[in-house]
């Protein structure tokens, strides 16, 4: 059924010039169509010569944060970007579930509904989860990297990594969720005191730079902790509660 001259196309928005080792072994007559757009020479979101390049757009912050009120800076986060669209990328699959139950309750029910939990084992739910968050003009999607490439969704205000990806790779991958097709688009990334490092190893493997926001400037981005409310121990004494009354957190204990 095929025509005797096929033709064969390859799209993708993360082609490096590894493609052409592919071109060189299983195509004959290749032609290669680039689009892109012009990036400033001193624009520190360019990426290695031939690699991953993080959107000209972006902006990419990093915050110190420290375990124990990385929850509350989460939560507080939340409230104040109520208009955004944001994705939040966690570690592992069992992080995503717990985390997208626990950060419910800790919302509006207003908001609890807009927050969304997408992992590799949730198959037959995966493209119904994605389909809805992505029709929505604000909400949160919990995920694991599996979000992280290959998907196309609009209006990313901004992308969160509560955790480090290990692969530098990844990070890129992560951060070009949002700032796409020229728009703008904001990534912060999380790190324990004890991971600062990081921030050099992406700049020296992907030649990525972050700016780091001081706690007073990240507590600016975040909502006021009122009469207590959303204070680290406040949350703690909360989530202490659901253990006691909730079914799900309490077998995890």
């Amino acid at each position: 059924m095929l025509p005797k001259q096929r033709r064969t196309g390859l799209f993708s928005a993360t082609q490096t010039n590894r493609l052409e080792d592919l071109m060189r072994a299983g195509l004959r007559n290749p032609v290669r169509v680039v689009i892109s757009e012009q990036v400033d020479s001193h624009s520190p979101t360019r990426g290695p010569p031939g690699g991953l390049r993080t959107p000209a757009a972006l902006q990419n912050f990093y915050a110190i944060v420290d375990p124990e009120v990385k929850f509350s800076t989460l939560i507080r986060f939340l409230l104040a970007h109520s208009n955004d669209k944001i994705l939040c990328f966690l570690a592992t699959c069992a992080c995503v579930d717990y985390f997208a139950r626990l950060v419910r309750k800790f919302l509006p029910k207003n908001r609890a509904k807009s927050v969304y939990a997408l992992h590799r084992k949730l198959r037959k739910k995966r493209t119904a989860i994605f389909n809805a968050f992505r029709n929505q003009s604000a909400g949160v999607l919990i995920c694991t990297d599996v979000m992280a490439r290959g998907v196309d969704i609009p209006q990313v205000s901004w992308v969160l990594q509560c955790d480090p990806p290990t692969s530098a790779n990844a990070f890129v991958h992560r951060c070009g969720r949002t700032a796409r097709c020229g728009a703008e688009g904001r990534a912060l990334l999380f790190l324990a005191p004890n991971e600062v490092a990081y921030v050099n190893f992406l700049e020296i493997n992907q030649k990525v730079q972050l700016t780091e926001l001081l706690p007073k400037e990240l507590d600016e981005m975040c909502a006021p902790a009122l009469d207590g409310h959303l204070t680290p121990d406040a949350v703690t004494s909360r989530f202490r509660t659901l253990c006691k009354h909730d079914r799900y957190f309490y077998s995890l204990q």
